[in-house]
């Protein structure tokens, strides 16, 4: 086939298969990047979130247990008091947290940890609870 053709029509059909083969490659390109959009934006929307929240929810725990901590070494309220708002914003936290893993079920993890940390924290705001009327009794006693 191709000993027959005249130079210019195989330069010709060479370059042709060329630009082929670079429309071929651009189509797949075109196919792959839509791919990576997609999955970026699931990253952006989902786990990005995921962390915020989680992380968000952590310094809120910490800051709780500090306060009960400074609670139960002064027995001063204050910290007790402080240590009852930010439950209150770690309960906040919580729901977001729940909110967010009903809205992506691929974030089933972060539903399954909510639930085991939501048992957690009730049972840590009891012995919280026991602390403040433990502290209560003593400051009773002490008068």
């Amino acid at each position: 086939m191709f000993a027959k053709m005249k130079l210019g029509a195989k330069i010709a059909w060479g370059f042709g298969s060329i630009i082929f083969l670079t429309l071929v490659l651009g189509g797949i390109s075109v196919v792959s990047m839509t791919g990576a959009k997609n999955s970026a934006s699931k990253i952006d929307e989902q786990y990005v979130e995921e962390v915020i929240s989680t992380t968000q929810l952590e310094r809120r725990v910490l800051r709780y247990m500090l306060n009960m901590r400074g609670y139960a070494f002064t027995e001063d309220k204050k910290y007790f008091d402080l240590a009852t708002e930010d439950l209150k914003k770690i309960k906040d936290s919580m729901e977001e947290a729940r909110a967010l893993s009903a809205k992506y079920p691929n974030l089933a993890i972060l539903g399954k940890n909510i639930v085991t940390f939501t048992t957690n924290m009730s049972e840590y705001e009891k012995i919280s609870n026991q602390t403040f009327g433990v502290v209560q009794k003593i400051e009773e006693n002490r008068k």
